[in-house]
Parts: C-alpha cells; sequence; structure tokens
C-alpha cells in the first residue's frame, strides 16, 4: 500500500508485517490502490530505485511485488520463466555491483532465499524456481569463501591455544596433547619451540 506524504511516495510492506516505510522516487509509476499487483513498469522501477540509490538489503523484500502473482507463476510456466530471469538479473546486477563486499551480497543473498522460501511456501513451483537461483548462489561465492577459511583459521588457532595450555601445564607428552587437541604433532612441536623462545 502507498501513502502520499510531502517528500513523495512511499512503499509500505504490510504484507512483510514490516511497518517500514521505503522511499521510491518516479511515485507516478506506482499504484495507488491498495491490493493491486505492481506492473511490470513499476517493478522495473523499483529495482533500478534499489540498485541506484543502494537500497541493497530492500533485494530480499522486493519478491513482495510479486506476491499477488504467485498463484499465476506457480501454474504458468512461461510467466515463471519470467520471473526466475528476473532473479537472474537481480543476482547477475547483485554480483556486479561495486559499493558492498563479497559478505554483505552473500547475505543479501541468503535472506532473498530465506524470504522466498517463507513466503511461497504454498507455490512449490516459484518456491523452487526462484529458491534454486538464490539459494543456488550461495553454493560457492567468494564471501562464502572467506567465512570458510576465517572459520577453518579460528578452529586451528583455539587448538593451538588448547595445546598451548596443555603444553604449559607440562603433564601430557606431546602425542597425547596432539591426539586432544587435533593438531598434528609436527605443530605441537612447534609450539614446544615457541614456548621455550
Amino acid at each position: 500500500m502507498l501513502a502520499s506524504l510531502r517528500t513523495g511516495y512511499y512503499l509500505t510492506l504490510e504484507s512483510a508485517g514490516l511497518a517500514a516505510k521505503l522511499p521510491f522516487s518516479q511515485a507516478a509509476l506506482w499504484e495507488k490502490k491498495k491490493g493491486t499487483a505492481l506492473s511490470p513498469a513499476c517493478r522495473e522501477q523499483v529495482l533500478d530505485d534499489i540498485f541506484s540509490k543502494h537500497l541493497l538489503l530492500l533485494i530480499p523484500f522486493y519478491i513482495f511485488s510479486h506476491e499477488k502473482d504467485f498463484k499465476v507463476y506457480n501454474s504458468n510456466e512461461q510467466r515463471l520463466a519470467e520471473l526466475k530471469a528476473e532473479y537472474r538479473n537481480i543476482l547477475d546486477k547483485l554480483e556486479q555491483e561495486g559499493t558492498i563486499g563479497a559478505f554483505d551480497k552473500r547475505t543479501i543473498i541468503e535472506l532473498s532465499s530465506d524470504v522466498i522460501k517463507e513466503i511461497a511456501q504454498k507455490y512449490e513451483n516459484v518456491q523452487k524456481g526462484v529458491g534454486d537461483i538464490m539459494g543456488g548462489a550461495l553454493i560457492e561465492t567468494e564471501a562464502r569463501t572467506i567465512l570458510n577459511r576465517g572459520k577453518a583459521e579460528g578452529r586451528n588457532e583455539n587448538k593451538k591455544e588448547t595445546a598451548f595450555r596443555m603444553l604449559r601445564d607440562g603433564v601430557l607428552p606431546i602425542e597425547k596433547i596432539a591426539e586432544y587437541s587435533g593438531l598434528d604433532i609436527a605443530e605441537v612441536e612447534l609450539l614446544v619451540g615457541l614456548q621455550n623462545v
């Protein structure tokens, strides 16, 4: 539903249970009547506004502009293909976006996937079609690679700290410390060398 304010038109995401009011330009393109689905031209303008104004965290909620058409998408393969193409385009634009980092892009994609799964529960084809596009983007992104590398480094650092504490106690032999900490014997021996420095 749209409400007119002095500064322009705002989209209220009532169907999402949100009270947020989101400003968009080109108010004449917006349907003002509650319950009316947005036209393709309006949707295109919304996407242009989201990207041009760097409101990228709104991408997960963009699917609400299609919610009234889910029944049609679910039963019409051509319309579903158009929706999927639109989301491939969104994904491509997001990947080209230079104003945010890889982790933020990944977060937007994950949120989009989660929102789609939640609001399209009754529409298996929509959920699978669009959800697979957004979920498939999560397979291996730069952000995921960075995140996984960071997690692995953190686990390894934790193992070293554990082994180092055991070495300071001086009770266990190197082999047992390696076994209990999950480190190789060679890594524990390096820690012994660091401890003696």
